[in-house]
C-alpha cells in the first residue's frame, strides 16, 4: 500500500529494508472537533496537545487509541506513516520540517527515508508549528 502510493504520487522518497536508528520521526492520530489529524514529529521529542489544539483552532485533542489506528488506517499504530493515510489533515512539526531528510518506521524490519518537503506535497493543506515541549 504504501511503496504503491510513492510510485503512483512519483515521489523521491524509498523504503529501507532495515529498522534504521538515529533522527526518526513518528506519526500519531489524533481526533480533534470535526477531523482526525496526524502529528508528525521526531521521536525524541514530546508532543503538546495543547500546542496541537491552538495550531488547528481546535477546542480539543486527543489522541486515538492504537487499538482504533488500524481500523481507521490500514496501518499499525506503531508504523503510521507520515504519507498515503487518507482523509486526515497532517500537522508537522517545524523541527521536523527543517530537516533534509527524516526517517520512519514502517514495519519492524523496513524504514520509509523522505524530505519533509515531499510529506508536505503528499499531503493537501498540511500545517506545519511549534508542537513539542
Amino acid at each position: 500500500m504504501l511503496q504503491d502510493f510513492i510510485e503512483s504520487s512519483n515521489l523521491q522518497a524509498r523504503i529501507l529494508p532495515c529498522s534504521a536508528k538515529g533522527s526518526l520521526i513518528k506519526c500519531r492520530l489524533f481526533s480533534c472537533s470535526d477531523f482526525d489529524v496526524l502529528v508528525i514529529f521526531f521521536a525524541r521529542d514530546k508532543i503538546s496537545e495543547g500546542k496541537v489544539k491552538t495550531s488547528l483552532n481546535s477546542d480539543s485533542a486527543q489522541r486515538i487509541e492504537n487499538s482504533e489506528i488500524e481500523e481507521r488506517t490500514g496501518y499499525m499504530a506503531e508504523f503510521l506513516p507520515p504519507i498515503s493515510i487518507y482523509g486526515v489533515k497532517v500537522l508537522l512539526d517545524r523541527k521536523v520540517a527543517k530537516a533534509e531528510m527524516v526517517r520512519c518506521l514502517v514495519s519492524e524490519k523496513k524504514t520509509l527515508e523522505i524530505s519533509p518537503k515531499e510529506i508536505r506535497e503528499a499531503n493537501d493543506n498540511a500545517l506545519i508549528a511549534d508542537i513539542t515541549i
